[in-house]
């Protein structure tokens, strides 16, 4: 049976389960729910339809699921969702959500917002958030998993905030902020990647460089946004360009990038070449993307150039799917990553499991080029 402190009110239809804690001065709602293990400390008050998750503990003068601070807002059935495991410290505020959005405000598992913190109405926090003291959410504000928000960072209605971003003290966001994205300031800049939190969340040395390199193309580069994402989508779609451990950075630019047409028209000069820099001594190939402008590819085909590189510096790589390859001229060689090497001639055609690591190099000294396809 729950443990009502006798100074607490819990009105009748609340639902309690049987070790819940409710300490002096708390008030609980008739259509309040309070999972397992729940803690309300003292002087807390949980009202409107709240539902708290399993072992979460709320400190004095926490009030929860009170009506949302809209002036649209005319009295209608809307909730508040807490999930497990969650710090919830004093003075803490969180409203229902609204008719005109989902009609709920979800917190995730795991959240610790500490003090004085506020959740607007219709707000949806991920997993593993903090909130610093004084953190403040406009309403509708999104929030992935994983984020930090220093103390006294308020966040405008309708921003989101991605998957792993940092927010530094004291910012005003007024504009999204990509995952892993670090910003800061009163009319707070993305200044940077929050590179902690990507080793903290043990991404790779080499995941954290193309994450680094895509960044600084989309923010520092040259050329128009639009450009800049397309050149950076194609980077991450073409071979070897991989980047395991920043999906959510890579659907977000994907999200941003222009709208694609159902059928798309690639003219010659509209294409985009990688790697940036062909002719360096390590790079053994390039690639020409011939249908990056087309909506929802179920694959990806390119015009592929290859160049004469020393086996020592030949760079294997593999990606989901399968390639399929149709040489066009000279003579290019396909090492698998048993060694075994095939050699196919203009008009020669491969096709194999991509996933296997794989590298290029242009055998001869004539010109070497083929076209190249690419699935999942």
């Amino acid at each position: 049976m729950a443990k009502i402190d006798p100074m607490a009110r819990v009105a009748a239809g609340a639902k309690l389960a049987d070790d819940v804690e409710v300490g002096p001065f708390c008030v609980v709602g008739a259509d309040v729910e309070l999972c397992a293990g729940v803690k309300l400390l003292s002087n807390v008050n949980v009202t409107g339809v709240t539902v708290i998750g399993a072992r979460t503990t709320a400190y004095p003068f926490a009030s929860l699921g009170t009506p949302p601070q809209s002036t649209g807002y005319k009295g209608e059935p809307t909730r508040l969702e807490i999930g497990a495991d969650c710090i919830i410290r004093e003075g803490v505020t969180a409203n229902t959500g609204t008719a005109k959005d989902r009609g709920v405000t979800t917190i995730g598992d795991r959240c610790f917002l500490m003090v004085n913190s506020h959740v607007g109405h219709d707000c949806v926090v991920g997993n593993d958030v903090i909130f610093a003291n004084g953190v403040l959410l406009g309403g509708h504000v999104h929030i992935g998993d994983k984020v930090f928000l220093g103390g006294n960072a308020a966040v405008h209605q309708f921003v989101r905030v991605g998957e792993g971003a940092m927010i530094g003290g004291v910012s005003g966001i007024t504009r999204d902020v990509i995952p892993f994205g670090f910003a800061f300031g009163p009319r707070a800049d993305l200044v940077g990647l929050n590179i902690i939190g990507l080793k903290r969340r043990g991404h790779s040395r080499e995941d954290i460089h193309r994450v680094r390199r895509a960044y600084r193309d989309l923010f520092e580069g040259q050329g128009s946004f639009d450009d800049r994402v397309k050149a950076v989508i194609l980077r991450i779609d073409s071979p070897g360009g991989t980047t395991a451990g920043s999906e959510a950075l890579y659907e977000e630019i994907r999200a941003v990038s222009a709208k694609k047409p159902v059928v798309a028209v690639m003219r010659k000069a509209d294409r985009i070449q990688l790697p940036d820099q062909p002719g360096k001594p390590d790079v053994a190939f390039r690639f020409e993307s011939l249908d990056y402008n087309a909506k929802e590819r179920r694959f990806n085909s390119y015009l592929a150039e290859f160049f004469p590189v020393s086996p020592d510096t030949r760079h294997p790589h593999a990606h989901p799917g399968f390639e399929f390859i149709y040489a066009l001229q000279g003579t290019l060689g396909v090492v698998m990553e048993d060694g075994t090497e095939y050699a196919l001639a203009a008009g020669d055609s491969m096709y194999f499991d991509s996933s296997v690591p794989h590298a290029y190099h242009r055998r001869g000294g004539r010109t070497c080029s083929a076209f190249v396809v690419t699935s999942g």
